[in-house]
């Protein structure tokens, strides 16, 4: 399907394949597929607005401020998909698992998200982004730029989780990180009723791969809670279960490092910085984010 060099709203049957928007500033719209292979949409140059449902698409933006979306429609979540904003400022946006965003050049905007949603990525490029996403092992990169990332995982469900939680590069540049997490923590290879070398606590966690020195982490204002941290029976399971016991307002670290999807063993001189505050709202629920390869001093929790 063919658009023109003016501003064309077109729509994908069933049955087609490929839409060019070529120029101007178009509407393109697919349903697209679950199964078999999806639909490839190329807005071109102009400010174009993509939107596609199913699973295996791939949008390219093109010059201009597009907006793409990998969206729930007819057939559910969007999945498996790929989307590139190209040059401009984008505002990219996918609601499902397994999809991956690249903003491009440019001040873009790109979210990942949905109920229970895993594997995602979102890639901002060069410009100052704003990268979001929610879900099991999701992948955030900001790329050049003073970027602020913000990512989002829950372990709190009827069942104890273990998994990554959301991974989050702010790449070249100032970065601002927005961590949100709620997760049952426990802590297993006690030996001395507090949290010590030698102890694995497993969970969800939330990740920065590459914090740097005055680096901004959005989960304060908070008080560090010096000392050693008493490990407390957890009121979700039974008393073999152990929890850290932090206090509401103030946060714990634990030096030591990421050995596996939510596991982190503890170790005198680890490569890594867990940092662990918690949850005023649900019981037994810990905010868990862990600095990877981070060796200097308290980081900037604002």
């Amino acid at each position: 399907m063919l658009g023109t060099s003016r501003a064309d709203t077109l729509t994908a049957e069933e049955a087609t394949r490929f839409v060019f928007g070529f120029g101007g500033n178009d509407q393109i719209t697919a349903e697209g597929r679950s199964e078999g292979p999806g639909v490839s949409l190329f807005g071109g140059v102009g400010d174009d607005v993509i939107t596609a449902g199913g699973a295996r698409n791939l949008l390219f933006g093109g010059a201009g401020d597009d907006t793409i979306r990998l969206w729930f429609g007819n057939l559910g979540f969007t999945t498996d998909s790929w989307a590139y904003g190209g040059g401009g400022d984008d505002a990219m946006y996918a609601e499902g698992s397994g999809n991956t965003l690249h903003g491009g050049s440019g001040a873009d905007s790109l979210e990942v998200n949905g109920f229970r949603v895993r594997d995602n990525a979102a890639y901002g490029g060069l410009g100052n982004d704003s990268v979001a996403g929610t879900g099991f092992n999701t992948k955030l990169d900001g790329g050049a730029g003073d970027d602020v990332l913000a990512g989002s995982s829950f372990g709190i469900s009827v069942f104890y989780t273990e998994d990554d939680g959301t991974f989050m590069t702010g790449g070249a540049g100032t970065d601002t990180f927005n961590p949100v997490n709620s997760s049952l923590l426990l802590v297993y290879k006690d030996l001395d009723g507090t949290v010590s070398a030698g102890d694995e606590i497993g969970g969800v966690f939330n990740v920065i791969t590459d914090y740097e020195a005055g680096e901004r982490i959005g989960i304060g204002p908070l008080v560090r809670q010096d000392g050693p941290i008493d490990l407390v029976a957890s009121r979700l399971g039974p008393p073999e279960y152990l929890s850290p016991d932090i206090e509401i307002g103030r946060y714990a670290e634990f030096r030591g490092a990421l050995i596996g999807p939510g596991r982190f063993a503890v170790q005198e001189e680890g490569p890594d910085l867990m940092i662990v505050t918690a949850s005023e709202d649900v019981a037994d629920s810990y905010g868990t984010l862990v600095l990877q390869g981070w060796s200097g001093g308290d980081p900037l929790i604002a």
